[in-house]
């Protein structure tokens, strides 16, 4: 039973690692966040009383600390496997939008090694 649970504990974290990376990659973490808050029902079924997120001057304070890491452009691994991390591939934008370029002055997040590599 505790293989099992530790297994789902496990399993849950890298859900939710996943899906921050996701949301950073894409730049829209606090944009998604800002939508399952508006929803108290969504919030009560998602977290404890005692969350972070579960108290609204709490999470609007914690969506305007957040608000800013939209301008940073993230390349963050999706998850993890046996081997490391499993590396985000690239999405085509849809069909009539093109990419938008790195505006003057926006900030990349790359992982150490493609920094160097750039060097």
């Amino acid at each position: 039973a505790r293989a099992a649970a530790a297994a789902r504990d496990r399993s849950s974290a890298a859900k939710a690692h996943a899906w921050l990376s996701w949301e950073l990659n894409r730049g829209t973490l606090a944009a998604h966040l800002a939508a399952l808050l508006a929803d108290p029902a969504a919030v009560a079924g998602h977290y404890s009383r005692s969350a972070l997120l579960a108290d609204p001057m709490n999470a609007e304070t914690f969506l305007c600390l957040i608000e800013p890491l939209g301008a940073v452009r993230f390349r963050l691994p999706l998850g993890m496997d046996a081997g490391g991390p499993v590396e985000a591939k690239p999405l085509a934008p849809p069909k009539g939008l093109e990419a938008a370029p790195a505006a003057e002055g926006e900030t990349t997040a790359a992982p150490a090694a493609e920094a160097a590599a750039e060097a």
